[in-house]
């Protein structure tokens, strides 16, 4: 594939990065607790919490017994920070046990839940749940079975892979890096950087509740993109003039690694939102890291597959400084409009 038109397929990608804003992946977590009342049955409380995309509205995911369970009274809704918590009761004749329990309305942008269920007996189970499942059997396996944890390995791909504004950060440092000329230890050292930076402030932030607002992080983040596509188009400029490297060109593992520990509280907002188990926070937050960086490392690959071909077989080598110019507006446009989209809601507010 030649430059001219790797150079509008990137750009397209970018462009289409924006709106993925308004669409972002929300999460599901459904607590089931189960108390025992008089007529033969058991009180179930639901506690199902739906984080808010950016327009405010929360999933419309619905629960379901089979055999099914009688409401009691209304459901009680309030807001907890990015999510909406709604509470209800049912009333199961004979118990949970050798019931199913069911998720209507999981979906594209909501696509899987974390259930917790609470038997009358004091045993806990937790299961996942896709879009794609039908439903969870309450049985004596069930109760007794180990938890399953999985689930927040796939969350955490989906989220730096679709978190756009994550990626665009990465992106900045590998064209950074490409422009300095630094080597593979130089890439190697600054991703690693990244990597260790944000792993550290999420898991003082799920593990030691260490937490900063969601909003002025997410706008320090794009500002964090803006300034690296600054010190880019910066670079060869300082270069003709005979001037020093700028800070981030000479020290970019430094940046990352600074830079890294704020975006660790993004990472932290988003599982947050979904909500880990108290006596497994550990394992979720590991197998939810892991996610992320997996997510990670398949597009470091992907861009360095796109470097390579550009500086391999592009038929006119005059057009890779143009295309990389290309992409570092494009970049420094996006970070921008996230800066004023997240920031003018903010001050009006105040």
């Amino acid at each position: 594939m030649h430059a001219n038109r790797l150079g509008p397929f990137l750009l397209l990608w970018l462009l289409l990065a924006a709106p993925a804003q308004a669409h972002k992946m929300r999460s599901v977590l459904l607590t089931v607790t189960e108390q025992p009342a008089a007529n033969g049955g058991n009180a179930v409380v639901l506690d199902l919490k739906s984080s808010i995309n950016n327009e405010g509205r929360p999933a419309a995911v619905t629960t379901e017994f089979l055999p099914p369970c009688e409401i009691q009274g209304q459901s009680i809704a309030e807001r907890i920070d990015d999510a909406v918590l709604r509470r209800y009761t049912v009333f199961c004749k004979g118990g949970l046990l050798d019931r199913g329990l069911a998720l209507r309305g999981l979906d594209a942008t909501t696509p899987d839940a974390f259930v917790e269920v609470r038997f009358a007996n004091g045993e806990t189970s937790r299961h996942g749940l896709s879009r794609n499942s039908i439903s969870i059997a309450l049985n004596s396996e069930t109760r007794q079975g180990p938890a399953q944890l999985t689930p927040y390995f796939g969350i955490g791909v989906e989220h730096i892979l679709l978190g756009p504004d994550h990626l665009l950060f990465v992106l900045g440092l590998l064209l950074l890096l490409r422009q300095t000329g630094s080597g593979w230890r130089t890439l190697l050292g600054t991703i690693t950087a990244f990597t260790i930076a944000h792993s550290v402030t999420l898991a003082l932030a799920i593990l030691a509740g260490i937490t900063l607002p969601s909003t002025p992080v997410e706008i320090v983040i794009a500002l964090s993109i803006l300034l690296l596509a600054t010190e880019i188009y910066r670079y060869p400029q300082r270069q003709r003039q005979g001037l020093p490297p700028t800070f981030t060109a000479s020290k970019p593992w430094l940046v990352a690694f600074g830079f890294g520990l704020l975006h660790g509280f993004g990472f932290a907002g988003a599982l947050a939102e979904i909500g880990v188990p108290q006596d497994a926070a550990v394992w979720a937050l590991l197998l939810f890291n892991l996610g992320v960086e997996l997510g990670q490392l398949l597009f470091v690959a992907a861009v360095l597959i796109v470097f390579y071909g550009l500086s391999r077989w592009a038929s006119k080598p005059r057009l890779i400084p143009y295309v990389q110019a290309l992409l570092v507006h494009s970049i420094g446009g996006l970070a921008f409009f996230w800066m004023l989209e997240r920031g003018i809601p903010m001050i009006q507010s105040g």
